[in-house]
């Protein structure tokens, strides 16, 4: 099976899409009981999109998306009975001063845009970490269904996996 990262780093932000990830939580920890919290997300991470014919299959894992030292966080959903909440797009702007630069510490504000939501999440943190839970599967869908495991990955999706 082809290699995918199991953890992933404030480095590794440009090369990162959640477009289309499903959200399955959102829970807010605070780890070392002082001021910062992490603003935690439980999500189905899209690791490939894989081109078979007319139609797409997904390389998808269950990860956890971690913001770290979170504060000044902004959020407005409206979320109706039954009504998913999928990504549509994470964006970062680089909030950090020359003196906390000078100094090791880097700050950012995330905004973190969904669809069939009029208003991002906000919030400034100091990075994020991901980390995927379990192997990755191949689905028809863009998250992972119940039957994960009975799907059969098109020719294009097993070479991809190095079946």
């Amino acid at each position: 099976m082809k290699e995918y990262p199991k953890k992933w780093t404030n480095a590794d932000f440009e090369g990162m899409s959640w477009h289309d990830n499903r959200v399955r939580g959102v829970r807010f920890r605070n780890p070392r009981e002082g001021y910062d919290s992490d603003l935690i997300f439980d999500i189905d991470y899209i690791l490939d999109w894989i081109k078979g014919g007319d139609f797409f299959q997904f390389v998808v894992a269950p990860a956890t998306l971690t913001f770290h030292s979170a504060h000044k966080m902004h959020i407005d959903l409206v979320v109706n009975f039954k009504q998913d909440l999928d990504i549509n797009r994470i964006d970062r702007e680089e909030l950090t001063t020359e003196g906390e630069k000078k100094v090791g510490y880097r700050r950012w504000l995330f905004q973190i845009h969904f669809h069939d939501q009029k208003n991002p999440i906000m919030l400034q943190a100091t990075g994020f970490t991901q980390e995927t839970l379990a192997t990755p599967c191949i689905s028809r869908h863009q998250c992972i269904e119940e039957d994960h495991n009975e799907v059969e990955p098109t020719d294009a999706a097993a070479a991809n996996l190095g079946q």
